[in-house]
């Protein structure tokens, strides 16, 4: 009898033979790949295709499907302050002036063109909430696991044991990048308009100018080369409307300062050459020469895994593996699922902040200086003080409400965005996840090969090699994320309430020197 699965996450189609699939949908099982990380499956319209093993989950007919409110890693709570992931086009295109780059732009969805160029472009696309991994079928993981893989560069990515296990190896010059001057200019005879950047990194102290198709473009090399062991950060949203109004920049600039910043404080990504290109070219041929040899890099996909060095390195059974990730997988989901949650809770209270609890507050104010102008009607010798006294206390609640309204859309939308980064990134997990399961998956097809005779036990060994390689960099870029969760939720949350303390002892000052003013004779 036929197996079925449901859908954990859409899936969009991008080369021939893949089928696109929604979350939710019931599908038929043709055949399971070994070891490839895909399944070929036929949907109810009886069209066949491939998709990801682990965008589906697999059931036996007569079980019942998993119920349509489980908990899944592709849903989101909406964040009005600014959607963080890229989801619209601007028209600042990928037109460069050198007459190399294609039209790409920044929109996060399914790749246009050829496959090549779809590949390409599949590092600028969104899995759910933000894909930004290449899609495992793509990694050329076999190539790697096998020892087919070769690299031509030398350049190696050290790691070392730590007190929570394996660790990327940290330099001890902390590098720092700093944003500033943003600049509308133009092209084409002032046809062509877009913003440009100083970015100034302290190694050099001297600034580059960037648009944000260059950091559209660097994002784009750093999830095709590192993705399959790192988490890449996805940038802040890209828009046509308002693109060019002063709030709207300095609120852009200053999320693609966060980015920068995480990437500044990620050991191995702070020190790739790409970003090093990123920072350093100064003129447009200095530009075009590291441009292009970084789009020829070979270690790319799961060909990174073989740049992994680490002395010593600590051996373990696929069995402690399987384990591992497993008990990773539980851990990210559990930490997705209460990040949606804080922001789904922390958007309401957002919107509360801003809009309903100010609008309330201004509503009492008026109501207080409406009784302190009718109670002034009475000309009574002693209304004065009253009417004096509503009139200031009206003012204010009407004070109170300004400055609800203003510090809450500083203090918790920069709480929130923070959150909306840690959402991105905990997006990008079941991909790295996935590609440590496809190498324990080819451990077992070793041992069913070695069974048949397919296979000499020595070229096991080699697999199991470079599976516990993989593990190594798992293992750093988890320790890794773990340090940098701590510090950053420490960090924001104590902001968060030391910002909310200030905003209450301002409102208590001004409710007192309110009361104060009831302080007469009567």
């Amino acid at each position: 009898m036929a197996r079925q699965a449901q859908v954990l996450f859409d899936f969009t189609a991008e080369a021939e033979g893949e089928l696109t699939v929604n979350e939710g949908d019931i599908l038929t099982i043709v055949a399971q790949g070994s070891g490839t990380g895909w399944i070929e499956v036929e949907n109810a319209e009886n069209k066949r295709g491939i998709v990801p093993e682990n965008y589906v989950q697999v059931f036996n007919e007569e079980s019942l499907p998993p119920p349509d409110d489980a908990p899944t890693w592709t849903e989101q709570a909406t964040y009005d302050p600014g959607t963080w992931p890229n989801q619209q086009q601007d028209s600042d295109s990928w037109e460069d002036s050198d007459g190399e780059g294609a039209k790409a732009g920044s929109q996060r969805g399914a790749p246009q063109g050829s496959p090549r160029q779809g590949r390409a472009n599949a590092a600028s696309t969104l899995l759910g909430l933000n894909r930004l991994a290449l899609p495992l079928g793509k990694l050329n993981l076999d190539n790697y696991l096998l020892g087919k893989c070769t690299v031509t560069r030398t350049d190696k990515i050290p790691l070392v044991m730590g007190e929570s296990g394996p660790v990327w190896e940290t330099s001890s010059d902390n590098l720092v990048c700093v944003i500033s001057s943003p600049k509308k200019s133009t092209k084409l005879h002032g046809m062509k308009s877009f913003i440009e950047y100083q970015i100034t990194p302290n190694d050099t102290l001297k600034p580059v100018s960037r648009r944000y198709k260059h950091f559209d473009w660097l994002l784009e090399r750093l999830i095709s080369k590192f993705s399959a062991m790192i988490l890449i950060p996805s940038l802040p949203d890209k828009q046509v409307a308002g693109r060019f109004e002063d709030d709207f920049v300095a609120l852009r600039m200053e999320r693609l300062q966060a980015w920068m910043s995480r990437i500044c404080l990620h050991p191995i990504l702070s020190s790739s050459s790409v970003f090093k290109h990123f920072l350093h070219a100064a003129t447009e041929k200095e530009w075009k020469e590291g441009k292009r040899r970084a789009e020829k890099d070979d270690a790319v996909g799961g060909a990174i895994f073989s740049k992994l060095e680490m002395f010593n390195a600590v051996e373990f059974h696929s069995d402690e593996m399987e384990k591992r990730v497993d008990h990773f997988g539980k851990f990210f989901r559990s930490a997705d699922d209460s990040v949606k949650q804080l922001l789904a809770v922390g958007n309401v209270h957002y919107r509360r902040c801003t809009t309903e609890l100010p609008k309330d507050y201004r509503g009492l104010g008026k109501a207080l200086k409406d009784v302190s102008q009718s109670f002034s009607m009475s000309n009574h010798h002693a209304e004065g003080s009253l009417t004096n006294a509503l009139s200031f206390a009206g003012k204010t609640y009407t004070d109170i409400g300004d400055l609800v309204a203003s510090q809450s859309k500083m203090d918790l939308r920069l709480f929130l965005d923070s959150s909306c980064e840690y959402k991105s990134l905990l997006s990008g997990f079941p991909e790295i996840l996935s590609i440590q399961k496809a190498g324990l998956d080819k451990i077992k097809e070793c041992d069913r090969l070695i069974q048949m005779n397919k296979m000499a036990p020595g070229e096991k060994d080699g697999v199991v090699q470079r599976v516990n390689v993989m593990s190594l960099g798992l293992q750093a870029e988890v320790n890794n994320f773990h340090e940098s969760r701590i510090r950053d939720y420490k960090e924001s949350v104590r902001q968060l309430l030391y910002n909310q303390i200030q905003l209450h002892q301002k409102i208590a000052e001004m409710m007192r020197e309110a009361y104060m003013r009831f302080e007469f004779e009567s």
